[in-house]
C-alpha cells in the first residue's frame, strides 16, 4: 500500500528533487490563476523523476499535485490546507485511472497511471491540454509503460508547443527514451531512504 505525504518532511531524503518541486509550487501559487497564460512557461519546469521502485517518486510527485490543486494553499509554509475540496478527492484517489480535471484551482492536473495506459485515455488528455486557456500540469506515473508501448515520442510536439503546460514523469528507467524527449525535460533521481545519505 502506497503512503500519502502529508507534508514536503514526510518525504525522507531525496532533497534536491523537493527543492525543484518546491519551488514550482511558490511559483505557481505567488502568480495566482489570475496569471496571464504563457506568462509563466511552465513547460521549462518538465521534469521526469527516476529511481528505483519504493524510492518516493509517486509519493513525491503526488505530493506536488496535491500542493498545486490546494484552493487554500498555505505558501509561508509550502503546505496544503488538507480540507478543501482539491486535498480531499485527491487523498481519495477517486480519480487515479483517469486524468483529473479541475476548473477553479489554480492550475488543471492530468494524472496518468502508467501502468494502466490506453491511448484513446492520452489522446483525449492531449486534446484537452490544446483547448483549456490555463496553466497546467500532466503527471504521467511509471512513464516506462509508455515508452514500452510506442507512444513515448508522440508528446515531443505537445511537450514543445505548449507553454502553459508542464509534464511531470516518473519511471523507473529511462532505457529507451529517445534523446529528444530527454532533452525536454529536467532529470531528476531518487534514492529509496535507507539510500539517501550513501
Amino acid at each position: 500500500m502506497q503512503f500519502d505525504a502529508e507534508s514536503w518532511d514526510d518525504i525522507i531524503g531525496n532533497e534536491d528533487c523537493k527543492d525543484y518541486l518546491k519551488r514550482i509550487v511558490r511559483l505557481i501559487h505567488q502568480g495566482g490563476k489570475d496569471a496571464e497564460p504563457g506568462s509563466l512557461p511552465m513547460n521549462t519546469y518538465s521534469a521526469i523523476i527516476s529511481g528505483s521502485s519504493r524510492s518516493g517518486k509517486s509519493m513525491m510527485a503526488n505530493f506536488f499535485i496535491k500542493c498545486m490543486l490546494c484552493k487554500d494553499f498555505d505558501l509561508e509554509a509550502l503546505a496544503p490546507c488538507g480540507t478543501c475540496f482539491f486535498c480531499l478527492k485527491k487523498a481519495e484517489r477517486r480519480f487515479w485511472n483517469n486524468y483529473l480535471f479541475t476548473i477553479d484551482s489554480v492550475v488543471s492536473t492530468y494524472s496518468i497511471d502508467g501502468a494502466n495506459f490506453k491511448e484513446p485515455q492520452m489522446q483525449e488528455t492531449l486534446r484537452h491540454i490544446y483547448q483549456e486557456d490555463k496553466h497546467k500540469v500532466v503527471f504521467i506515473d511509471e512513464f516506462q509503460k509508455l515508452v514500452a508501448a510506442n507512444f513515448a515520442d508522440q508528446l515531443l510536439i505537445p511537450m514543445q508547443e505548449n507553454p502553459t503546460t508542464m509534464w511531470l514523469l516518473t519511471t523507473t528507467s529511462r532505457a529507451g527514451m529517445g534523446q529528444a524527449l530527454l532533452n525536454r525535460l529536467h532529470k531528476l533521481q531518487t534514492k529509496p531512504p535507507s539510500n539517501v545519505n550513501s
